[in-house]
């Protein structure tokens, strides 16, 4: 059985609509403190992003929630300051609403295990369960939220002086961590983007999923180099200083190659389908295991509880250090990256960057999903593909958040990924159309 609301991180979709209306998010409440209840959970730890949406969505989720579960409320935080907190608070569970890099009309409900990992499909499932027997409450109090309470984020990631020769932006995406980020580095010298938080401005062509502003800011200003944020602050990339982008793929190589520098190689590493096939041989060639999971955080983070290894990416920007921290944290990838662009150097960084596969990736949002097993001519065009070209690499996947069909082809060749990728997209516009 599949789960119905929950995707690859949480429930998403337009704020009060459906899933999402108020009387649903209060039955949602209601369902999660129930779940809780029977893992013998007695605390949920709540936090959310700016969107206008995530503070009235949030109080009708604790309107008629088990008065038996406690409450402590973070306020406007990054997730994983969220996925922190829970995984340090004695039985808890926590609740994130955000729709991460989504636009500013959409948000969601993400769900952590005491760990302060992603919720189980099991977990999900019984919490959906619970939801479609719920019924609609017959009024829904406007409750006032709990008194912030403190976070002790800080305590374990140690704020960063930049370098006073740095000309750097950072890119906040007018989201979570607009705060957070400029109390963490340091700097007088350093160009703000995507600053204050901002519930309406959240994402719109600033952050990780819109870097063209930060790459225009680093060209036009000369500047060494950048990051950004989505709206969350649970991924982050990078831009040098002529505009190229240094993705997650390059900052796991990057991090990576850190360990065995300093004689600490992992013990082994975890990417995604979509991981580029030139960084698993690099990987693989420097003697360190390399597995692949579905696109999703949540299953990078348990490959890595599995096999034990400490590190895993997507190169979407999602990096995991379980030294860090239980979850994909885009603060501490900043961090992470700008120490050792300080101990190696700026230049030294940047131009050691492998060079990937040529990896291209179409989506295009339909309608209705439909699964990919009854799309007879993408099916038939996936069959043949490999026949003529055996280096190619295909990835066919619905998003986990939208109805968005993405497409993707990678080779050692440009001329098969292109002509791949053509015959992949119109095998699908003729299944779906």
């Amino acid at each position: 059985m599949s789960l119905r609301y929950f995707g690859t991180d949480g429930i998403r979709g337009k704020a009060f609509d459906s899933p999402l209306t108020t009387s649903e998010v209060a039955r949602w409440g209601k369902s999660w403190s129930q779940a809780a209840l029977n893992h013998k959970v007695q605390t949920l730890v709540l936090g959310h992003d700016p969107r206008l949406s995530s503070e009235p969505l949030l109080k009708a989720f604790i309107s008629v929630m088990d008065p038996s579960i406690s409450l402590i409320y973070l306020g406007m935080v990054p997730t994983p300051v969220l996925a922190y907190e829970t995984s340090r608070t004695s039985g808890a569970w926590g609740v994130m609403f955000s729709a991460s890099h989504n636009p500013h009309l959409d948000n969601g409900i993400k769900g952590f295990s005491s760990s302060g990992e992603k919720l189980e499909e099991a977990v999900e499932m019984e919490i959906e369960t619970i939801f479609d027997s719920t019924p609609v409450a017959d009024k829904i109090v406007n409750p006032n939220l709990p008194a912030i309470q403190p976070h002790q984020y800080l305590n374990v990631h140690e704020p960063f002086p930049v370098p006073v020769p740095w000309r750097i932006a950072i890119d906040c995406a007018h989201g979570a961590a607009s705060t957070l980020a400029q109390n963490i580095f340091l700097s007088q010298n350093i160009h703000w983007i995507g600053t204050p938080s901002d519930g309406a401005r959240i994402n719109h062509f600033v952050g990780c999923t819109h870097l063209e502003t930060l790459q225009k800011v680093i060209l036009e200003s000369n500047l060494d180099f950048g990051f950004a944020f989505d709206g969350d602050a649970d991924r982050c990339l990078f831009v040098d200083s002529k505009g190229d982008v240094f993705d997650g793929d390059q900052i796991l190589w990057l991090l990576v190659k850190e360990g065995i520098r300093a004689g600490r190689p992992p013990e082994g590493v975890v990417g995604t389908v979509m991981t580029n096939g030139a960084l698993e041989h690099l990987i693989l060639d420097a003697g360190i295991p390399f597995l692949r999971t579905p696109v999703g955080d949540k299953f990078i983070l348990r490959a890595m509880a599995t096999c034990n290894y400490p590190i895993g990416a997507e190169a979407s920007g999602h990096v995991i250090q379980k030294s860090l921290g239980p979850t994909g944290d885009g603060l501490a990838t900043a961090l992470s990256v700008c120490r050792i662009l300080k101990n190696v150097g700026i230049r030294e960084v940047f131009e050691s960057r492998f060079k990937p596969f040529p990896h291209q990736l179409v989506s295009f949002v339909t309608r209705l999903k439909k699964p990919i097993d009854m799309c007879p001519s993408l099916n038939e065009v996936l069959d043949n593909l490999p026949k003529e070209f055996p280096s190619l690499r295909t990835v066919i996947r619905w998003s986990g958040t939208e109805n968005k069909l993405r497409l993707m082809a990678e080779a050692p060749d440009l001329h098969s990924v292109n002509i791949a990728l053509e015959r992949l997209q119109h095998a699908a516009l003729r299944d779906l159309n």
